[in-house]
């Protein structure tokens, strides 16, 4: 049980966090027609919200939308309002954080704070607060309310802003005299859990609004510019701005569309955007939306409305088998892709290193995993293109190497002894436990001791073909 909000867990020691953004919204991100979007129910958020909780994800943030994007789909056209929202996540779930999104000119600051304090109680500490300044000139207008200028509104959030962190901070009552707000004996109980106030996330693409997200937000939400050297002066920009200390992550948006092989993911791809996209709400918002989407993505008109309607955020689609291996070599990165069959997307894994600078892994190709160690710029495989998988899982300095044939079921673990200078076919020796075999309980070899030969093992079941969990590591030694 954390003891303060600093053991949260969106203040882990993870580098890389992850969250689901705008499930409180129908269709989520996507401007598509295809029957299987999303479904923004509470219980479907609910469920969502368990399985982001169970699998360690670090936070669940909303989208404050009041308009949709009309068209068939009308994505965002249902939501729930988002403290609400909030509320009964935080009792749904154990340690994930919550955020409420707020466009803070549509929400009196006394009353917003009171709300939000209930919040964070329910969840001991794991609410946050989204600060949105607001863009939309629809739902300024259905609420009454003046847009205003780009730089006004930035100012209105910085006075509504001061005001809710007085209230969550100050035990006596005060009076207060700004441009938008005259308050009188303004008193706010109970304060935040532990008594320090929520996580603040802010968004920040235009210069003043970099300029809010660094002043005030603990994370940032911005983003992902098209050339990485935009990205790395974007970053520069925040941590430069921002008081010591304060930024603590720096969030931005990306959806997946996966699949086994990356083929079935492409092709899902243009069955989301360009069989069952809705181009008329893409149409929509990219006229609302005006020059601001153009700052963030910078691609021609038919692009940017494809990006719209797969999701907004970056993309990445794909095979979750696709990777390309790298090497930290003399302080610098660089990947290492095995040769495959032409038209083949990269896709090697690396899975150890010997004492003798050998490397050790697997690529996918030819339609299966193909082990290889590489000796300097030679490369020695397992088998033919085609053949049965086969997975290296470590090398050791003496030529040794251990992995797996057909890791997902039914599998053999080996020991390969291969000549030193790491050229030749070598020799197998396999590693068969009977009595776990008679079980339908599997070896799969997944470390190799540098000297001695001596390898550690796992023995898994099979459910259905599926590798569904360890049951115990056993030491083998071969020899």
């Amino acid at each position: 049980m954390p003891q303060s909000r600093d053991e949260t867990r969106i203040y882990n020691k993870n580098k890389f966090k992850l969250g689901l953004f705008g499930m409180n919204c129908s269709g989520g991100l996507s401007l598509t027609k295809a029957p299987e979007r999303w479904d923004a129910s509470w219980d479907n958020n609910v469920a969502a919200a368990k399985l982001a909780d169970e699998a360690g994800l670090e936070f669940l943030l909303p989208i404050g939308r009041w308009h949709g994007y009309q068209g068939e789909s009308d994505t965002q056209g249902t939501t729930f309002e988002t403290l609400a929202w909030a509320c009964g996540l935080l009792a749904s779930t154990e340690e994930i954080t919550t955020f409420g999104t707020l466009h803070v000119a549509f929400v009196n600051p006394v009353f917003a704070a009171k709300q939000m304090v209930t919040a964070d109680h329910i969840g001991h500490g794991r609410f946050g607060l989204n600060v949105v300044s607001g863009w939309n000139p629809i739902e300024f207008g259905m609420m009454g309310v003046a847009l205003g200028d780009h730089d006004g509104r930035y100012d209105y959030a910085e006075e509504w802003l001061t005001i809710v962190n007085r209230i969550w901070s100050e035990p006596v009552p005060f009076d207060f005299d700004g441009h938008h707000y005259k308050l009188k004996a303004v008193l706010a109980k109970p304060k935040p859990w532990w008594g320090s106030r929520p996580i603040l996330v802010s968004a920040g693409n235009s210069e003043t609004g970099r300029d809010f997200a660094a002043r005030n937000a603990d994370c940032l939400f911005t983003t992902i510019p098209p050339e990485h050297d935009d990205l790395c002066k974007k970053l520069a920009f925040f941590r430069d701005a921002a008081p010591g200390g304060q930024l603590r992550n720096i969030f931005a948006s990306s959806h997946l569309m996966v699949r086994p092989t990356r083929k079935e993911a492409e092709d899902y791809h243009h069955y989301i955007v360009y069989e069952q996209g809705d181009w008329e709400a893409a149409e929509y918002a990219f006229k609302l939306r005006g020059s601001r989407i153009n700052t963030w993505l910078k691609a021609d008109e038919e692009k940017l409305k494809a990006r719209l309607i797969s999701g907004a955020g970056f993309p990445i689609v794909g095979s979750y088998d696709d990777a390309h291996g790298f090497v930290y070599q003399g302080g610098a990165y660089r990947t290492l892709d095995v040769p495959q069959l032409p038209g083949e997307a990269p896709n090697t894994q690396l899975n150890g290193i010997s004492n003798l600078g050998w490397i050790a892994g697997q690529v996918f190709t030819g339609g299966a995993w193909r082990g290889f160690w590489m000796v300097g710029d030679k490369l020695g495989f397992l088998g033919p293109v085609g053949a049965a998988d086969g997975q290296i899982a470590g090398a050791n300095g003496r030529g040794d190497i251990v992995g797996c044939h057909d890791a997902m079921a039914g599998f053999v673990s080996f020991n390969l002894q291969i000549p030193r200078s790491g050229v030749g076919t070598g020799k197998f020796q396999h590693a068969f436990l009977r009595e776990r075999l008679a079980a339908h309980q599997p070896i799969q070899i997944r470390a190799l001791a540098a000297g001695s030969g001596r390898c550690f093992s796992t023995a898994a079941r099979i459910v259905r073909g599926a590798h569904t969990g360890t049951l115990a590591q056993l030491p083998l030694r071969y020899g």
